[in-house]
């Protein structure tokens, strides 16, 4: 959800554990992993030019902040439980507010060395008006069990938050939910299943009034909805040339056909299933979703859009050439997310140490 493969990765620096770690005096019960990244956007150019600069905003020199941390318990035990949590965020650079096709305002966000320490708890009010930079991130847990037969059964889910009203949960059953079964041999007929369902539908409501921002007004009760996910006011969209960086059944800005650089259907409904297994020597894996945006909270898809995805694959081993398989995948879309398309392909891959 906040850091996926859909978008080319961004220049930076990243350190962290290697896997899970065990923690100090837990006698092996306990274990942590965890990253931290700092990076620098390098598409200003393709906001500039996909960009209608007629209303809206676009950003330039914006930095990136990822940092993550998950707990586990033993894993050679029965039942084993991760839970951990996920943050990015946007920080510095200058952003450009257009209206009506005019430059309305300029705001220019200096960044200094202790911003990069700030951002990791982001709590002082920044150039945003809020808190320091534009963070977003997940809730994750997820439990595995091991079953009858060595196989493992898993259930797991990340629950996304774009601000204080999705950090506590005020955004209903959004996330991602997911059950996951595993055979305990690789070469299984059906060596595993995977389904997921995605909602990103409540968004912790469509109205969102803070009367602290407005200091004049009458109306004193207080609505903190309209999280708009990765999308913000201030800094561009969580994206990277147009890709969105988290999950990629939410439709990129990079398919918008008019200039508008939000998400438009960030508003989505999907689920996923994927199986895998092998009969023989062959490999296969076959990987089905369908999803359903209604646009965002404040421009509406009408009508909502559909997708229906499908692909196959099937992969084999060359007995002359240890280590090199050769395969082939056929995908298909069809819907309006962003349009129907399809795609075959032929690989040759080794994987091994060079002699």
């Amino acid at each position: 959800m906040i850091r996926s493969a859909n978008a080319r990765p961004i220049p930076g620096v990243r350190a962290g554990f290697t896997g899970f770690q065990p923690v100090p005096l837990t006698s092996g019960w306990l274990e942590i992993s965890g990253e931290l990244e700092y990076g620098r956007f390098a598409d200003d150019g393709w906001w500039r030019d996909h960009s209608a600069l007629y209303n809206g905003h676009v950003a330039q020199g914006e930095w990136m902040v990822y940092r993550r941390m998950h707990l586990r318990t033993d894993p050679g035990r029965p039942l084993t439980v991760t839970l951990g949590v996920q943050c990015a965020s946007q920080i510095g650079g200058t952003t450009t507010y257009y209206r009506d096709g005019e430059i309305a305002k300029v705001e220019h966000r200096g960044h200094k060395v202790a911003d990069f320490i700030k951002i990791l708890a982001p709590v002082e009010k920044g150039a945003e008006d809020y808190v320091l930079g534009n963070t977003l991130g997940t809730w994750d847990l997820k439990a595995t069990a091991v079953v009858r037969g060595g196989w493992s059964l898993s259930g797991y889910f990340q629950w996304i938050w774009e601000d204080g009203s999705g950090m506590a949960k005020l955004n209903g059953w959004d996330g991602l939910w997911g059950i996951e079964l595993k055979a305990p041999s690789a070469a299984a007929i059906v060596s595993g299943v995977v389904v997921e369902y995605l909602d990103l539908t409540n968004q912790s409501g469509p109205i969102h009034w803070a009367p602290g921002d407005h200091p004049s007004t009458s109306i004193t009760s207080e609505a903190t909805g309209a999280d708009d996910y990765y999308n913000n006011a201030y800094y561009n969209a969580y994206a990277y040339y147009g890709m969105g960086m988290g999950r990629a059944t939410v439709m990129s800005p990079l398919y918008n056909t008019d200039g508008y650089m939000s998400y438009i259907g960030n508003r989505t409904r999907g689920i996923h299933v994927g199986v895998e297994g092998r009969i023989g020597r062959v490999g296969y894996r076959v990987l089905a979703g369908w999803r359903k945006a209604y646009g965002n909270g404040y421009e509406a898809m009408i009508p909502a859009r559909r997708s229906t995805s499908l692909m196959a694959e099937a992969s084999m081993p060359l007995r002359s050439v240890p280590g090199v398989r050769i395969g082939v995948q056929g995908a298909i879309d069809r819907g309006r997310l962003p349009a129907n398309a399809s795609a075959a392909a032929v690989s040759l891959t080794y994987s091994g140490l060079w002699r």
